[in-house]
């Protein structure tokens, strides 16, 4: 959401975190971008590198607040000098935001990239390494990754592929890399390699690939880890959508379906970071926390019935 501010009128295709890497911003008339972003270490993980890049690539400077919440605060500034050019936060405080007036409308997702997109456009544009069960490639340059998919297609193997070294997925696990995404097999960083991980973000496409033991370890060294129950909760979310539509006797587009999931993806995000945050503790414990939280809350509230 972006605030009236007039110098940013031009730059309308900005929002949230999404804004960052977008070209819009080129346009902007102001020479510092005040925006609203998350704490913790997703924040430093922000501030560390996603930030720099952006403010080189488009040469402004960006003043970013991670005291939330964000709306008392633009209550009681200025409506005509509004404290923030873009306002990032979860979806129930960007609404209120807009019902009262404080912000120009939502930008849609067509207008701005995700967050997968906005990091690895900030701090690099290559994908260094792809694995299978069998077989790996890595490349520190970069790798054609439309060219990988044609050739494990045609030869149902990543060995050989030219302009890579052929690597095991044990040393794929800790190469070098800003994203690491174990998106297959459980059990896969555990006590004996989650030290030599050197991805300042785990993203677990897989069930469980993260050991407990592991778990720790990664929490002492602060990479920042969107835990499973987080991270692949797409499918089972969707199959919750063709219960809903199951009991309608009403089907949706597909486009509808992409939006709702990427709202409750989004909003989950931040109430699993803000929940981490508020009881110091790392973000599948916070994941486990929320989730038994609102359990309990709903069972106290439907109270006991036949």
């Amino acid at each position: 959401m972006i605030s009236r501010r007039k110098a940013l009128r031009a730059g309308a295709g900005l929002a949230a975190i999404g804004a960052l890497g977008a070209p819009a911003i080129a346009h902007a008339e102001t020479k510092t971008l005040k925006i609203t972003t998350w704490g913790g270490k997703w924040g430093d993980i922000m501030k560390a590198t996603v930030l720099p890049a952006f403010e080189k690539e488009f040469k402004c400077t960006v003043s970013a607040d991670q005291a939330f919440p964000y709306v008392p605060k633009m209550q009681a500034s200025s409506r005509n000098d509004p404290l923030y050019d873009v306002l990032h936060t979860n979806s129930n405080e960007q609404w209120d935001a807009f019902t009262e007036g404080l912000v120009m409308g939502k930008i849609t997702a067509k207008e701005v990239p995700n967050v997968a997109d906005v990091y690895p456009y900030a701090v690099s544009d290559k994908i260094v390494g792809v694995s299978t069960s069998k077989s790996g490639v890595y490349n520190r340059n970069g790798i054609d990754v439309d060219a990988l998919f044609r050739y494990h297609q045609d030869r149902q193997t990543l060995a050989g592929f030219p302009s890579a070294d052929e690597i095991s997925s044990e040393e794929l696990l800790v190469a070098e890399c800003d994203i690491l995404i174990p998106g297959a097999i459980e059990n896969q960083i555990t006590s004996r390699n989650a030290d030599r991980v050197k991805a300042k973000i785990l993203c677990e496409g897989a069930n469980g690939p993260t050991t407990a033991e592991a778990d720790d370890i990664l929490t002492d060294k602060r990479v920042f880890v969107i835990p499973d129950i987080l991270a692949n909760s797409g499918g089972v979310t969707v199959s919750y959508f063709e219960w809903v539509q199951d009991r309608q006797g009403y089907f949706w587009k597909e486009a509808v379906v992409n939006e709702q999931l990427e709202s409750i993806l989004a909003e989950s995000f931040g109430d699993v970071v803000r929940y981490a945050e508020a009881h110091a503790v790392n973000n599948r414990i916070a994941a486990y926390m929320l989730a038994i939280d609102r359990v309990a809350f709903t069972i106290k509230q439907r109270g006991i019935y036949a």
